[in-house]
């Protein structure tokens, strides 16, 4: 396959696998090398004993040399004793196109470095900590940088009452870097006069910029007025804050300026006319700010398709997710809904009540409630729905009134919930195709007597499902001690809902464990057979008494993924067992490995059958 495939399509597949598998990868096949190596020497990170590999001769000083034309992204960690290694990264890595300088020392930060050197750098990702910037002395040094589309620059130092960045530095940039299509500043903006607001009509616009991302809750409306002019073709726009700032030093809401303001951004020649995507948060002291920017945006028939917003725990439910909806309902393809705190007391409404016409994906974050019937009713087009952290309801009966819908994808993490929502789902989304469950907390009343858990969905056809980690919600058991996550999963498939032909259900019986052949720990999914099977089935029936009485061993010791060694499957029946029944589904996979964060699919494995 490798020989009918080009090299970039090979590189680009190999950037896809685990880094410390890429050199056993190159060494497997000739049309292999060129592409791994690429892909495993792209992106080259440096900091404290990696700087002394590179200038040690007897280490790997010759290894980073003979491949640094493979690196095209160098991420430098530097601190005051690593001055020395300045001039070695720019003679090695001279050709670089990305850079992330990150500098944690006011001593580092005083060497003035020769930028001339890395002049083919496209991308520039500056960090300073407990560094006193002066934008404007800094500008300067980074103009021979022509070729910047892409300029990070972020400052985090304890003084936030002094502001840095100015209209004239704002000027500046595009000056010295005349390319730029992505600006992140994350500064202390200045206060801009009422003599400069005149001159600003009159900027140059920057026709290539198409992304910014700043720190909105620092940024008054007059500067809203100045990147309206100065980025005509903006697309994105991240209105972000500065989470590392105590909030107290927000703007405080302004009625009189609330008032005035709209009249100046009303004013401009043309505001963001092409803008599809704004990410904002939201405090009750700011929230006016963004009713600002929204509102012009309607007024100007602007259009936002992709939007986030992200609340405070602070926030009213009067200035919550649906005073934002007139400005968004009408357009929005895909949302994201962020709230900062769970705590079911604050009264954040993150549910829709306005119809959203046109929004298809749909991602839900840290939420305290979350109705599934709200959702599915007012978002009639959903076809994406993701939600974490967050507690699910539904009605407890699905009723024949309900409308269908045609969501085909859910991803639920983090989510406590109860079957019902499950059933709920399969009745009226019958053109739900993917489905992913990761940790999820079931209600103790969802275990019947015989310890199952019953995840209903006989209408779901699913193509692929995904489960891992599920358990029984317990708030008393904060570790998972007293019931760990369910390690026995059936499958369930009736294949014959809504017709007159009586048929036995198909079952896979699975038993998550860790197998030692030949003293190399694996996961794996052992598929019972019968004879195991109809022990289970005894087992479970005898359920409430056999529960919590099996005896500890030393050698069953769980595995560092929480596994026990497979032959002792039957041990594990004590927690309990959770069943997926469905019409059908294709391909399921039953474990998530958290470290590579990808889901393993596990081979049903049969073993001869024991009782």
């Amino acid at each position: 396959m490798a020989t009918k495939l080009p090299p970039n399509i090979l590189t680009y597949l190999a950037t896809h696998v685990d880094k410390k598998d890429r050199l056993n990868c190159a060494i497997v096949c000739k049309q292999w090398t060129e592409p791994f190596l690429n892909a495993y020497w792209a992106q080259v990170y440096f900091s404290g004993y990696m700087l002394d590999k590179l200038c040690d001769k007897f280490d790997l000083k010759e290894v980073y040399q003979w491949n640094a034309h493979r690196t095209w992204a160098l991420n430098i960690r530097l601190f005051a004793n690593d001055l020395k290694y300045i001039p070695v990264l720019q003679q090695t890595y001279s050709r670089i196109k990305y850079l992330k300088y990150s500098i944690y020392d006011e001593d580092i930060f005083a060497v003035k470095i020769d930028w001339s050197l890395w002049k083919t750098l496209s991308h520039l990702e500056l960090d300073f900590q407990k560094v006193e910037l002066t934008i404007d002395e800094f500008l300067e040094q980074l103009s021979p940088l022509t070729c910047l589309v892409h300029l990070t620059i972020c400052q985090y130092i304890d003084n936030i009452n002094r502001p840095d960045t100015s209209l004239t530095d704002m000027e500046s940039i595009h000056s010295y870097f005349p390319h730029l299509q992505y600006i992140n500043i994350n500064t202390l903006f200045k206060p801009i006069s009422e003599k400069e607001i005149e001159t600003i009509r009159n900027v140059e616009p920057a026709h290539t910029v198409t992304k910014i991302v700043l720190y909105f809750p620092y940024i008054d409306p007059s500067w809203i007025f100045y990147f309206a002019h100065k980025y005509p073709n903006l697309v994105t726009c991240n209105l972000r804050s500065r989470e590392r700032k105590p909030r107290f030093y927000l703007p405080p809401y302004d009625q009189k300026k609330y008032q005035i303001q709209p009249q100046l951004l009303l004013s401009s020649k043309q505001f963001f006319p092409c803008l599809q995507t704004a990410n904002i948060i939201v405090h009750d002291n700011n929230y006016w700010l963004f009713y600002l920017f929204y509102d012009t945006l309607q007024r100007c028939n602007v259009k936002i398709k992709h939007a986030t917003i992200k609340f405070n725990e602070n926030m009213s439910k009067e200035n919550g997710l649906n005073s934002w909806i007139k400005y968004l309902s009408e357009s929005v393809i895909s949302l994201n809904i962020y709230s900062s705190c769970c705590n079911q007391s604050i009264p954040v409404e993150t549910n829709p009540v306005v119809l959203y016409k046109n929004l298809t994906v749909l991602k839900i974050l840290v939420c305290p409630r979350v109705d599934m019937e709200i959702i599915l009713n007012y978002c009639p087009v959903l076809r994406s729905l993701y939600i974490t952290d967050s507690m699910i309801h539904s009605p407890e009966y699905p009723l024949s009134m309900h409308a269908p819908h045609p969501l085909q994808r859910l991803e639920i993490e983090m989510a406590k919930t109860s079957v019902s929502v499950f059933k709920y789902i399969s009745f009226r989304c019958r053109q739900l195709k993917y489905m992913k469950l990761k940790n999820i907390f079931y209600k103790p009343s969802d275990m019947n007597e015989t310890g199952q858990i019953l995840v209903d969905m006989s209408f779901s056809q699913l193509k692929v499902l995904k489960t891992s980690e599920s358990e029984i919600d317990d708030p008393e058991d904060i570790y998972g001690i007293i019931s760990p996550f369910f390690l026995h999963i059936v499958i369930e498939q009736i294949g014959n809902v809504g017709t007159d032909q009586v048929q036995a259900p198909r079952s896979n019986w699975y038993h998550l464990c860790v197998d030692k052949t030949n003293r190399k720990s694996r996961l794996l999914a052992w598929e019972l057979g019968r004879r195991d099977i109809e022990f289970c089935q005894r087992y479970l029936k005898d359920f409430k008494r056999r529960k919590g009485r099996e005896k500890k061993r030393k050698d069953m010791k769980r595995s560092e993924y929480n596994y026990k060694l497979k032959r002792f499957w039957k041990r594990d029946l004590q927690h309990g067992v959770l069943i997926f029944r469905l019409k059908s589904v294709e391909t399921y996979f039953l474990y998530e490995k958290d470290d590579r964060n990808f889901f393993l699919y596990l081979e049903p494995e049969s073993e001869p059958e024991s009782e």
